[in-house]
């Protein structure tokens, strides 16, 4: 999952504005005393450390109230609410809920505005969408075309996106079992049309012509197929019988 770090030279930049700010306080009726902007400085240092965003952004809040034009403490302050809108999101992926984070990215960038880093989770997201959707198929064999094109999307998918290369091999396991379901499913389909071959016989229907020469395409030594052969040869030649009556009646 795509995340928005800090860069942790923030805890000298931070430093570095207080200081040219006069502490990070301005002319004020009533400032805060130095010792308890040093220490919201730390606690902010601290929260940072941790990547505890919405306690950074308390003390950021605090912060900017002494110092309302101090810059740096106005850009990380965005930076951290971008940081902690991308912690919900990971951990609704965490827990799986993948369309949920989809919803809330799509929410934050209509309240907050489109900016690089949301476009890039929220087409992260898609692709994690889609991936997860063609594993779930994969859990369905109940058809060999449909495990075969799922398993092949997983493979492409995979293969485009780095953090799912992991899923090749399984796509590759799946592939075969393909093969195999698909081998089965021909066999039985090869016999319940020898079954059916057999009851159009029995009546003397003349759809079972059709249904044989469909069997011998699909197995030209099935057992039915040989035995209609060997019924055919054993029939008399009508057109050489009927011939040979022309012949005796000249």
């Amino acid at each position: 999952m795509h995340k928005t770090y800090l860069i942790f030279c923030y805890s000298s930049l931070l430093i570095f504005s207080c200081a040219i700010s006069g502490g990070c306080s301005k002319k004020t009726d009533a400032p805060e005393p130095p010792t308890s902007r040093s220490t919201l400085v730390l606690d902010l240092f601290s929260a940072l450390d941790r990547k505890d965003h919405n306690s950074a952004l308390g003390k950021i809040e605090r912060l900017r109230k002494l110092d309302s034009g101090n810059l740096f403490l106005a850009s990380l302050e965005i930076r951290e609410k971008n940081n902690a809108a991308i912690s919900e999101i990971q951990k609704l992926l965490d827990d799986g809920k993948v369309e949920e984070a989809i919803n809330m990215t799509n929410d934050y960038m209509l309240k907050r505005g489109r900016n690089e880093d949301f476009i890039s989770i929220q087409d992260e997201l898609q692709v994690i969408k889609q991936l997860k959707g063609t594993i779930d198929a994969l859990n369905d064999p109940s058809s060999s075309t449909r495990l075969a094109r799922n398993a092949a999307k997983l493979k492409t998918i995979a293969s485009r996106y780095k953090p799912a290369e992991a899923f090749i091999p399984y796509a590759n396991e799946k592939l075969a079992q393909a093969k195999k379901l698909f081998s089965t499913e021909k066999k039985k389909a090869v016999e319940d049309l020898s079954l059916e071959i057999a009851g159009l016989i029995s009546k003397k229907d003349p759809k079972a012509v059709n249904a044989i020469a469909i069997l011998a395409i699909e197995n030209p030594e099935h057992p039915v197929i040989m035995g209609y052969l060997d019924y055919i040869s054993a029939l008399p030649d009508k057109t050489s019988s009927n011939i040979g009556k022309t012949q005796l009646k000249k």
